[in-house]
């Protein structure tokens, strides 16, 4: 007898069954609509790819007609084969592509057939079994050879297939000719097989609708160009809008509709496609207007700068899924300084691609303070709210109340596992373990959820998250400089026409030469961007520019060579001894003139001088790089100084102290440092400190720049203090009319 509960699970094994069959059935119908919208979006979304599938199509008909044509077949007779088998392999998307694989072709199989009539003529009056060992250590040497020169980079890039079809062709010819004797016959007939398929593939490339790959990579640097520009503006549109619309979109649509990761994913996934471009646009004739060799290089490295910003945004997008995100009302108070911040780096990149996409030199619009005072706007609604970037007695009781929960969870958990602490135990884990003793039942109840809503209770947990919002941004505008510099410098080597005919000449170079001065410093220094400094000096205060006339330079113009000044005009801005040696009448003169050279004299008539990248501002900060440096002369009648570079990494290379002179690194070099009131002595940017004297200078090599050549360590020689006679400073009157 059948029980009850048998026949429950067949009905349902059955009704499993037939709605399997009732979803196949569905998918069969529905597979012919799926199909033909997939075959239509495919060609719609770029219609070269029917013509390229027509001319594939146009290209096999023409070679098979050797086949199919009885005098044509009669002529080649089966080596026809050949030239059916170099279009399917030879006939690419891109011209160039096909001339990189069509000559890589031909050439391989010229060599390969030029070097079996060598060989064929050595082992020709040679016994038969002279001539197989001869022929098998032939191919095993040749074979062994032509393999490791495809290790080769340069091989491997540009030749690779041609070494494949060289390797080929050898051990096809050659080991035939053992049994065929008329080896001539065989290696003609294969060349100029492989001839008629490659020449129908480069005149169907490059005649009938040509693909240029060099096209291909320029049109995608446009579009990445403006993809970015979208992904980072929608993405701070939806950091500000309410968190359940952000919820319901990430339900309601997958990542690949998402504009923003769409924006980013193509940047992030360019850099092989790039390469390859470039190396086939390598191949390719010049077919534009301008016969100069195009600098399709550069596009890869603009594509990697683009890259390094893109994993900028990556980050950005991601705030937006954190698990502890800033209320919707603190968000408020800088929602519209962060749009506009993000509208204009995203006005940036559109004025940019359309530099790129017209072959023309960036717009002046892109060297205006629009985003300098977007992101001074952003840095004043962050003063304004000062308690939320700071936290109280309450939320530090919080964290040393967690610190203790989650010591005591560890040293259980330690216990359990058989592991003894006593023999690390000390008096601070002692006074965490009493503390956690009252909270013993609060612990239980907190320890399953430690990492969220205890974290989330802290009173700044609440502006954490906007900071690091904020602080992405900061450094998207920083970022941004290298953008600007690898476009300027795609115009200036592809010869883009300029913009205006009456543009001034150093302003489409402005990105490149200050291209740290503005937006590195609020990068790298957080209290430069909450603005924690005292003696900043406001655009009121700025002295007016003057230099002195009729000054030759101290150096060779050979120093400044990879420096922002190479090959740019110099003039004094500041002499000591008419000027004053107080640190105050430096700044007078010296601050916002940009890049600077600064030369010293002792009484013991030693010259020595440095370079700072950066400028002067008065803003008691320091700054971090690799591209200060300072140098000395051993004689004064030698022309080219001794170099001492930057060592120990870029960290405060140089210091901008308003009470005080030029300082390079920690203890490099300081010329009038500020002063002590009462000692004397070195004080730093204190208020109480008093105004350096430029005569005074002191000099520790070793530790922020390398020690002189002598192993001396001090710049001056023997002793680490000395007295200076005179004290110049050297600027490029261009580059200080731009601040």
């Amino acid at each position: 007898m059948e029980m009850p509960g048998n026949r429950v699970s067949g009905e349902s094994e059955d009704i499993k069954k037939k709605k399997m069959m009732e979803m196949f059935i569905e998918k069969i119908r529905r597979w012919p609509a799926a199909a033909y919208k997939n075959v239509w979006k495919v060609g719609r979304d770029d219609p070269r790819r029917v013509i390229h599938a027509l001319k594939v199509g146009v290209s096999l008909t023409l070679v098979s007609s050797l086949y199919l044509v009885e005098p044509l077949f009669e002529g080649i007779g089966q080596n026809a084969i050949w030239a059916v088998m170099t279009v399917v392999v030879v006939l690419e998307f891109t011209a160039g592509a096909t001339l990189c694989k069509g000559l890589n072709r031909g050439l391989g199989t010229l060599c390969a057939g030029s070097l079996v009539f060598f060989i064929e003529f050595i082992a020709d009056e040679s016994g038969k079994v002279f001539r197989a060992i001869f022929i098998g250590a032939a191919v095993f040497f040749i074979g062994s050879a032509a393999t490791y020169m495809r290790f080769f980079p340069y091989i491997k890039k540009n030749y690779d297939y041609g070494v494949v079809i060289f390797l080929l062709t050898f051990n096809l010819i050659a080991v035939s000719s053992f049994r065929v004797h008329n080896v001539f016959r065989i290696a003609h007939e294969r060349f100029y097989t492989i001839a008629i398929g490659c020449a129908v593939c480069l005149l169907m490339s490059l005649l009938i609708f040509p693909n240029w790959s060099g096209e291909e990579l320029h049109n995608s640097t446009v579009s990445k160009l403006e993809g970015l520009a979208e992904s980072i503006e929608a993405c701070v549109k939806e950091y500000f809008k309410d968190s359940e619309i952000i919820i319901i979109q990430e339900e309601d649509k997958s990542s690949d509709e998402d504009p923003i990761y769409k924006g980013y994913k193509a940047v992030l996934d360019s850099k092989s496609i790039d390469e390859t471009l470039a190396l086939h646009a390598s191949w390719e004739p010049r077919h534009s207007r301008h016969c100069h060799r195009y600098p399709w290089q550069q596009y890869v490295k603009l594509g990697a700068v683009l890259r390094h910003f893109g994993y900028t945004a990556v980050a950005l997008h991601g705030c937006l899924q954190s698990e502890i995100q800033t209320p919707r009302s603190v968000r408020a108070l800088f929602k519209d300084p962060c749009l506009r911040v993000a509208g204009e780096i995203s006005k940036i990149f559109m004025e940019l691609a359309d530099s790129v996409r017209n072959r023309r030199h960036c717009a002046p619009i892109l060297l205006s303070d629009h985003l300098q005072e977007a992101l001074q706007d952003l840095n004043n609604a962050i003063k304004s709210q000062p308690r939320l970037f700071l936290s109280s007695n309450h939320s530090h009781a919080t964290m040393l109340a967690i610190a203790a929960a989650t010591a005591t969870a560890n040293q259980k958990s330690f216990k359990d596992s058989g592991v003894s602490l006593s023999s690390v135990k000390t008096d601070s884990s002692a006074l965490l373990e009493w503390k956690t003793k009252r909270v013993a039942d609060e612990r239980k109840v907190l320890r399953p959820t430690l990492s969220k809503l205890d974290i989330t209770s802290l009173e700044f947990s609440e502006a954490l998250p906007f900071a690091a919002f904020a602080s992405l941004l900061v450094e998207m505008a920083a970022r941004l400089d290298m953008v600007i510099e690898q476009v300027e410098e795609l115009g200036r080597l592809a010869k883009f026409k300029e913009y205006r005919a009456d543009d001034r000449e150093g302003w489409v170079l402005m990105a490149a030469c200050v291209s740290n001065s503005m937006f590195l410093r609020w990068n790298k220094n957080p209290s430069s961007f909450f603005d924690w400094n005292k003696w900043k000096r406001s655009d009121d205060e700025r002295p007016k520019p003057k230099y002195h006339q009729h000054i030759d330079l101290p150096f060779s113009p050979s120093l400044l060579n990879k420096t922002f000044l190479q090959g740019k005009e110099l003039k004094c801005c500041y002499i000591a001894s008419i000027d004053g040696f107080s640190a105050t009448s430096f700044h007078n003169c010296c601050d916002f003139k940009g890049p600077c050279v600064v030369i010293g004299y002792t009484k013991n008539s030693f010259k020595f001088g440095a370079f700072n990248p950066e400028g002067y501002r008065s803003t008691d900060d320091y700054y971090d790089t690799f591209d200060a440096f300072l140098f000395y002369w051993r004689d004064v009648n030698e022309i080219e100084p001794v170099i001492l570079p930057k060592v120990g990494g870029s960290g405060a290379a140089l210091f901008d102290y308003a009470r005080g002179g030029p300082q390079f690194g920690a203890d490099g070099l300081l010329i009038g440092p500020p002063l002590a009131p009462v000692m004397g002595g070195f004080a730093g940017p204190d208020t109480n400190s008093g105004v350096g004297d430029l005569r005074q200078a002191k000099s520790r090599l070793g530790l922020s720049y390398a020690k002189r050549e002598d192993g001396k360590e001090s710049l001056f020689g023997d002793e680490p203090r000395t007295t200076l006679e005179e004290v110049q400073v050297f600027c490029n009157p261009k580059i200080a009319s731009l601040y």
